[in-house]
């Protein structure tokens, strides 16, 4: 409704009114969308054309590039879960592990990907 309503300013001559645009945020990401009046000759009310972007989640874009290291499933798991920011005793709550076996899973990730920190294995997956 916001984009035709600032469609609706912009067609009746408003020369301050800017392209509308909408965001929308769901699990497969965010999503703009912005719309302006296309000029063309002869068009009779003329034409709209509305331009989306997305905007990938973190998680997706992550396990994207998980998909492109020799880590093991449990591995992948684990690099997960630490890249989301979770405490080692944490992650072996939840994986029902100890926290040593956590630890040692963690330095063998950071190892693997040639990372020293959770920052550093943020940016590696990011960037595969």
């Amino acid at each position: 409704m916001r984009l035709c309503s600032g469609l609706a300013a912009i067609f009746a001559g408003a020369s301050t009114a800017s392209a509308p645009a909408w965001k929308h945020r769901n699990v497969w990401g965010g999503f703009s969308f912005r719309a302006q009046w296309l000029e063309v000759a002869d068009a009779p009310g003329g034409l709209v054309g509305i331009t989306t972007t997305r905007q990938e989640p973190l998680p997706l874009r992550l396990l994207r590039g998980l998909d492109t290291t020799a880590l093991s499933g449990r591995q992948r798991q684990i690099a997960l879960l630490l890249a989301d920011g979770m405490s080692h005793a944490q992650i072996a709550q939840q994986l029902a592990i100890s926290h040593h076996t956590a630890i040692a899973h963690g330095r063998r990730i950071y190892e693997k990907l040639d990372v020293h920190n959770r920052a550093g294995l943020v940016t590696r997956l990011l960037a595969s």
